[in-house]
C-alpha cells in the first residue's frame, strides 16, 4: 500500500522493504513496476477464483455441487426454487432465470435470479424498470 504518497515517483525502494520479484522490477524502472503490480493483481483475482471454485461430489454417474445462496436482505427470500416454464439465457459464466411457475405451488413468478458458476452461488437480482407480470 502507498499510504500517504502523494504519488508513485515519491515511492522509494529504501523505505519499503521489497521482496523479488517486485524489487527487481522495479529497479527497471517505473513502468515495467506498474506492469508487474497489475500482473501481480490479475494473478491474485485468479488464484481468488480458483480457490473459490467448488468441488463437485460423484453422485453415480454425475457430479453433484452445492451451492450457496447469497441474500443480501434477510427479509427476502433469495433462493431459486424449482421453477417450469421459465427461461434461461447463459452470458459467460453466469446463468439468469426470469420467471416460472413455482413446483411446490404453481405460483407464477417474475423473479429473476443469477447463478454465478465461477462460485456455484445464487443471487436475486434486483430489476428496476417496467417488470413483465409473472407468468410460466
Amino acid at each position: 500500500s502507498m499510504g500517504h504518497l502523494k504519488g508513485l515517483r515519491d515511492f522509494d525502494i529504501r523505505y519499503n522493504d521489497l521482496k523479488e520479484p517486485a524489487k527487481s522490477r522495479y529497479e527497471e524502472g517505473i513502468p515495467k513496476f506498474l506492469e508487474f503490480l497489475r500482473e501481480e493483481e490479475e494473478r491474485l483475482k485468479q488464484e481468488e477464483i480458483e480457490r473459490m471454485k467448488p468441488v463437485g461430489m460423484e453422485c453415480g454417474n454425475w457430479l453433484e455441487y452445492r451451492l450457496k445462496v447469497n441474500q443480501a436482505d434477510p427479509k427476502v427470500d433469495s433462493k431459486c426454487y424449482l421453477r417450469t416454464g421459465h427461461s434461461t439465457t447463459v452470458g459467460g459464466s453466469k446463468i439468469y432465470v426470469f420467471g416460472g411457475s413455482l413446483m411446490t405451488t404453481g405460483q407464477k413468478t417474475n423473479d429473476l435470479f443469477m447463478l454465478n458458476q465461477d462460485r456455484m452461488e445464487w443471487v436475486r437480482l434486483e430489476v428496476t424498470g417496467a417488470i413483465p407480470p409473472p407468468r410460466d
